[in-house]
């Protein structure tokens, strides 16, 4: 390399004179734009260790702390050893090796410190200040102990200002690096614009101080030994050029295993993530248990806070069951409970989440979009309180059914997608415990509505035995005791046995109920459909009523039938559906009048049966259907099967049957059956 190719530093960082003489000196402008490439990675490479070392623990962190000191030592002395290169003077010039050796080791010494200050669990103000100082004096040392290395036929003085400014620029360099580490220690990417911004300023500060303490320096002619300027380490501009490109390659391949750890260690740390998530998912059945859970791993791990919303009402609205904020734990409550209803043709992204299951990531959010999000129906008032930047929307799913919505919220942290694959994840596992949950707490209902049927059931079939025993017995008795004062009258025996048909008659009818949800649980339930004229039905099967005592307070229901309504139907199956519904208005109509009406509308048949007893809960109109359902306490009697089996058969129909109804006022139930649609 022909060092003709320099320029003049000029007053500053050229003409370096003293009181009587003075030896011009000359930068080589591409060793020096090497010298601060070197410092810019190696200011890159250290924000990046520190970040790691800040992340381990034990025997990793001893050794990533001593091969990241010793690699950012290597770098910025490199810098400075390549910024003296550059520098040429019109005299034979070698270095030292002890001292430059010294340099170095100064330069790792510093650079141990400094990760070893950011690596600390707390970072105060003081420590900062004083991990700073040291670190800047250590480069200093490195600076002018290698100066003192140089070993030419002439002596150096310092301008004391410019030292002086060298070491107020070394020192403050330090502290910012330091302070910019630690900012970045969160940062989990080997590459970001953010991170390479601070490298870039750290990188221009260490040359700065290089620079200002070459400027600061005046070589003065003096008498030294033979051969002492060549006594030392020679290196041309070539051998400079090849220190500078070892360095940064061995940087670069710094950098790329810091890659490829950062990247293992995301995976590890993903999979640790995820083990510990389904372990912790899984202890609990309780689901708003299981919610906060999930909202405390999603907040603490991937955003800075995180709000969970589950379906209820069979998927038609959501509510937000949790709410994690760890910085602000006294503010949670105040946005839980939020209730909204699936809108099928919303755009909001919670929205379209919940309805596509797909995620949505929304980053670099403006004040008037986060305020968008607070104003929507579902009420994200927390991102916009806590000034979001970045929010992540994820479907809860389970087999591909979306059971809830996840929202992750950051502000410092940004979100991408890897976040987001991590999320669903979560989301798929949490909707399994979900979903497990709500079996368990289904099951746990089945069994308790099987026991208290058995209850009902058994009392319900002993309540016609006891008196039909009774008159067995009495029967018994007066047919063997061949005594006259046991002979019954014909009206006597005519009521025992009028009894005894009722009550036999009852326990059919029961163990009717209990075969019939045997076939629809089968799917066994047949019909066998022919012409039938609905109100002549109605007609019939009440007149078969007339002589249940259930109907003497209340008196006989009053029928209108408007007109004839014939359809194909199973007769059988629908006298048992108008017995049903008719039996059920007896036992909830306190004894008040019942009408029931019969009639055509717009190609249906439509029966309507109107009580004026005590009336259902809105809450409980659509579980009266159910089996073993009642609409109200088991002093009513009944085994809870009789609107159960009635839906079955008019579902079979292809019809349908609803309930309006009151508190206090009565009911109203209505069956709707297609007139001439076969099965």
């Amino acid at each position: 390399m022909h060092l003709s190719s320099v320029f003049s530093v000029g007053s500053l960082l050229g003409c370096l004179q003293c009181a009587a003489q003075h030896i011009n000196g000359t930068f080589h402008p591409g060793l020096v734009l090497l010298s601060i490439a070197i410092a810019v990675v190696a200011s890159y490479m250290a924000l990046d260790v520190s970040g790691r070392v800040a992340e381990t623990s034990g025997p990793s962190r001893r050794a990533i702390l001593a091969s990241g000191a010793m690699m950012m030592g290597v770098g910025i002395w490199s810098m400075h050893f390549v910024g003296m290169l550059a520098f040429q003077m019109p005299m034979p010039m070698s270095y030292g090796p002890g001292l430059t050796a010294l340099s170095m080791a100064a330069a790792v010494l510093g650079s141990w410190a400094a990760l070893f200050v950011v690596s600390r669990r707390l970072v105060t103000l003081p420590r900062l200040l004083a991990g700073g100082t040291f670190m800047g004096l250590a480069i200093n040392a490195m600076h002018y102990i290698g100066m003192a290395g140089m070993r030419m036929e002439a002596t150096i003085q310092y301008n004391p200002w410019l030292f002086a400014l060298s070491v107020l620029i070394a020192i403050g360099a330090s502290v910012a690096a330091l302070w910019l580490a630690f900012q970045l220690e969160r940062e989990r990417h080997a590459w970001s614009w953010r991170k390479l911004g601070s490298a870039l300023l750290m990188g221009a500060a260490i040359a700065g101080m290089h620079y200002t303490g070459m400027a600061a320096a005046r070589f003065i002619p003096a008498r030294m030994p033979p051969g002492y300027s060549t006594s030392g380490m020679q290196i041309d501009g070539l051998g400079a050029v090849a220190i500078g490109v070892a360095t940064l390659g061995g940087l670069g391949l710094a950098l790329l295993g810091s890659l490829v750890d950062m990247e293992q260690r995301r995976t590890q740390r993903t999979l640790a993530l995820l083990a510990d998530a389904s372990a912790v998912l899984s202890r609990s059945l309780d689901i708003p248990t299981i919610a906060e859970t999930l909202a405390e791993l999603v907040a603490t791990s991937v955003g800075e806070g995180c709000l969970v919303d589950l379906c209820e009402e069979g998927g038609l609205s959501l509510r937000r069951v949790a709410v994690c904020y760890p910085s602000h734990r006294a503010q949670e409550e105040r946005y839980r409970g939020v209730l909204y209803a699936k809108e099928p043709g919303a755009q909001t992204p919670l929205q379209r989440v919940a309805r596509t299951g797909q995620p949505e990531l929304l980053t670099r959010l403006s004040r008037s979009e986060r305020e968008r999000l607070a104003q929507s129906p579902e009420a994200l008032t927390l991102p916009r309180d806590a000034r979001a930047r970045g929010v992540l929307i994820v479907p809860l799913t389970h087999r591909e059914r979306v059971l809830g919505v996840i929202t992750v919220f950051s502000r410092e942290r940004p979100l991408d997608d890897t976040h987001r694959a991590l999320v669903q994840e979560l989301g798929r596992r949490a909707g399994s415990a979900v979903e497990n949950a709500r079996l368990y707490h289904e099951a746990q209902e089945a069994i308790r509505v099987r026991d208290e049927f058995l209850s009902i059931a058994s009392h319900e079939l002993n309540t016609p035995l006891t008196p039909l025993m009774m008159n067995l017995q009495r029967l018994h008795r007066t047919v063997t005791s061949g005594s006259g004062m046991q002979v019954l009258s014909d009206e006597q025996l005519l009521r025992v046995v009028d009894v005894a048909q009722r009550q036999t008659k009852r326990l059919a009818r029961l163990v009717g109920e209990l075969l019939d949800i045997s076939r629809i649980r089968l799917g066994r339930l047949e019909l066998h459909q022919e012409q039938v004229e609905l109100g002549s039905l109605a007609r019939e099967v009440m007149e078969r009523l007339g002589d249940e005592p259930v109907w003497t307070e209340s008196g006989m229901p009053t029928l209108r039938v408007e007109g004839p309504v014939v359809g194909l139907w199973d007769r059988s199956r629908l006298e048992q559906v108008v017995g049903n519904l008719l039996a059920n208005a007896a036992r909830y109509g306190q004894g008040k009048p019942v009408d029931v009406t019969v009639r055509a509308h717009d190609g249906e048949a439509w029966l309507v049966v109107r009580d004026r007893g005590i009336g259902i809960a809105p809450e409980s109109c659509k579980r009266i259907f159910e089996r073993f359902e009642r609409a109200a306490s088991r002093n009513f009697g009944g085994l809870g099967l009789g609107l159960y089996i009635a839906r079955q058969i008019v579902e079979a129909h292809g019809g349908t049957i609803g309930v309006e109804s009151e508190l206090g006022v009565g009911s109203t139930f209505t069956v709707k059956l297609p007139r001439w649609q076969s099965h």
